[in-house]
This record gives structure tokens, sequence and C-alpha cells, in this order.
């Protein structure tokens, strides 16, 4: 069983130009949570193993009876293909709607083609590539989504701008001697 916790959840709104304030270190939480690519590729890890996630003891667990979806190389190999494709470049990158459909087709086709070559050396239970493939693909298209029109590059540089307010706010209290 694989523990991770779950970092602080990112604002809702990317396009939203009142920031409100927030305290500097949740501020940078926030900016290292928008580049982390890697807690997505965890997440999709976790479920193709099999294990699903328990908010109240905040770890990942595989439920009684349940097995994963695949052996480990398996596994593996889906997620180097992933990791490819989800990472913290991806995140800054400025990708148009067309790109990002061009990514996604391209890994469905790799990811569907790859499950029904090797369900039996994976142990896979053939009726589970498609519902596996949809299910991985769903949530990247979402990742990659972040990356539509630079829109995680511009709420980094939102989320910077507050964090450098902050500290400059609080340099001015401890000069003024109000902190």
């Amino acid at each position: 069983m694989i523990e991770q916790p779950l970092p602080p959840m990112p604002p809702q709104d990317y396009h939203d130009d009142r920031i409100p304030f927030i305290q500097q270190e949740q501020a940078e939480s926030s900016i290292i949570y928008q580049l982390d690519a890697e807690q997505i590729c965890l997440e999709i890890e976790h479920q193709l193993m099999g294990e699903k996630y328990n908010p109240d003891e905040n770890k990942w667990f595989l439920p009684e009876g349940s097995k994963p979806i695949m052996k480990k190389d398996g596994i593996d190999y889906v997620m180097g293909e992933i990791r490819k494709r989800v990472n913290r470049n991806t995140f800054l990158s400025f990708l148009t709607e067309q790109l990002i459909e061009s990514i996604c087709s391209d890994l469905h086709k790799i990811l569907t083609d790859v499950m029904i070559l090797n369900w039996e050396k994976w142990e896979m239970d053939k009726t589970l590539i498609k519902p596996t493939v949809y299910g991985v693909m769903d949530t990247i298209h979402i990742a990659l989504r972040r990356s539509l029109n630079k829109t995680t590059l511009d709420y980094l540089k939102k989320a910077t701008q507050v964090v450098e307010q902050i500290r400059h706010d609080n340099e001015q209290k401890k000069k003024f001697g109000i902190f």
C-alpha cells in the first residue's frame, strides 16, 4: 500500500483577475501544486493498481477482493507513455486546442494498441481495456487543458505577483515596526 498525501487544492477560476489575499505559504504551495504533474501521474498509477483513495485516512488502499487492472510491467509501460506527455514542461507550454486533441488522440491509440497486444501478458481482463483507456484519457485531457492558451502560465504569473506583494508588505510592516 502506497501512501501519498494530497496537495492543497488550487484556486477554482484561473481567469479571475481578482486574486484574494492569501498567506505567502499558501500562495507558494499553490504555485508548486500547479507545476506538480507527478501528482496526476501518481493518481492514475494508483487507479491502475486497483487502489482507492480514503480521504479520511489520507492514503491509498487496495479494497478487499480487488486486484490491479494489470501487472506491474504493464503499469510501468503505461505510466512511461503518460509521463512523456504530462509533465511540468507541458503545463508551462502554450498549447492550442488542436495540439491537445492531437496529443490525446495519439496517446489514446498507443494505450489501446498496447493493451490489446499485451492483455494476456499483463494479465488484464480484456473487458477492462476500453474503460481503462477512457478513464486514463479523461484525466490526461483535463490535465493538458491546463496548458490551453497558457492558462497555467498566466495563473502562475498572477500567483507570483501575489507572493511578491505579500513579501513586500511584510518587509514594510517589519521596517515600520507594525509586524
